[in-house]
């Protein structure tokens, strides 16, 4: 028996159910915000101001449902010198103490913008408050890290109540429930020969993961990255097509082989076909220069389904992966203490 079918070795190193946490994530697409505000103006642009996982949520809406006016992701101190009066900022921070997305909020006010902040309190709570700007409250009950989908949820419901969202985004209760029995094929009583996250984590372990994905699926290449920085402790990269066909590709060229990463190519049946392509024609060029690539098609028959399927996947192999390190996936010491240093140098 491997060390991913011992219930008991998951349990001694997962101390905090971060795997129950990733696999009840679909019940969050559920959740609904009271996001009434009132616009002074038109929104002919916004800007969704935030770092970490709450950027990743912003540019997961604006993969879908899509925004109908120009639309950037700020991860940064300053927001761009085009906004103004008719631009939206968005200001997402789970704990609401987020010192760039504080930065950001209080450049917005004076550049007299559009503002609604989203998060579970904290001082941007009471900043938006103080100043009566927009503001959308998240759930205290679940822990930030693993808050991503619903701060997704409230940002596409700010984009959604402007009328700036492309899709449907009622769709998403359907998603919900598609995703909920393929998160049950990943849970730790499946044993690794039928769960896809257990068999991905031991192919990952003492390697560095390189994840590939066309556009399609940028948001789920880059949410692998972040779950395995985060929950594994472990370096990892990504990137996307056809980008990656005009310089990475020959990254790969020099030698020696066998490299210490693995290549995970995410691919989509709504990739482009010049895309399909490119990841083709990439894998027979570096046949013998690249390590194999674990390839996976998504599952899913909507964009939106296999997007969330493919990050639900990342997220519970991260965990799992951690297992494997040894590590508890749940803590971040050395992110905590790079902010509470930066505090003190205030």
């Amino acid at each position: 028996m491997g060390m991913l079918d011992d219930l008991k070795y998951i349990a001694q190193h997962d101390h905090s159910d971060a795997l129950g946490a990733v696999l009840r994530q679909p019940q969050q697409l559920e959740s609904s915000f009271d996001v009434s505000f009132q616009l002074s103006e038109q929104v002919r642009s916004i800007v969704i101001a935030g770092v970490g996982g709450s950027a990743w949520a912003g540019e997961l809406a604006v993969t879908w449902p899509g925004v109908r006016v120009p639309c950037e992701v700020v991860r940064d101190y300053k927001l761009p010198r085009y906004v103004g009066s008719q631009t939206l900022v968005i200001v997402p921070s789970f704990s609401g103490n987020t010192e760039e997305s504080m930065a950001c909020f209080e450049q917005a006010l004076a550049k007299k913008t559009q503002i609604v902040v989203v998060s579970s309190g904290g001082e941007l709570e009471r900043r938006a408050r103080e100043r009566g700007v927009g503001y959308v409250r998240l759930p205290n009950d679940v822990e930030g890290r693993y808050g991503g989908w619903c701060t997704y949820r409230a940002i596409i419901d700010v984009v959604a109540a402007v009328d700036c969202a492309i899709e449907d985004v009622n769709e998403l209760a359907s998603v919900a429930d598609f995703l909920r029995p393929h998160a049950a094929q990943f849970t730790a009583d499946v044993p690794t020969v039928k769960n896809k996250a257990k068999q991905l984590a031991e192919e990952l372990m003492g390697r560095t993961p390189v994840i590939y994905s066309g556009t399609v699926l940028e948001a789920a290449a880059h949410k692998w990255k972040i779950d395995i920085n985060e929950n594994a402790k472990n370096v990892a990269f990504y990137g996307v097509l056809p980008e990656f066909t005009h310089n990475e590709l020959v990254g790969w060229t020099s030698h020696p082989a066998e490299k210490p990463f693995v290549p995970v190519q995410l691919r989509s049946s709504f990739d482009h076909d010049r895309i399909a392509l490119r990841f083709d024609l990439s894998n027979k060029l570096l046949s013998g220069r690249m390590p194999h690539a674990a390839e996976i098609r998504v599952e899913g028959a909507t964009i939106l389904e296999q997007l969330f399927w493919a990050i639900m996947l990342g997220d519970a192999a991260s965990v799992y992966l951690a297992i494997l390190n040894g590590v508890d996936p749940t803590k971040l010491d050395v992110a905590a203490r790079l902010k509470s240093e930066l505090t003190a140098m205030e």
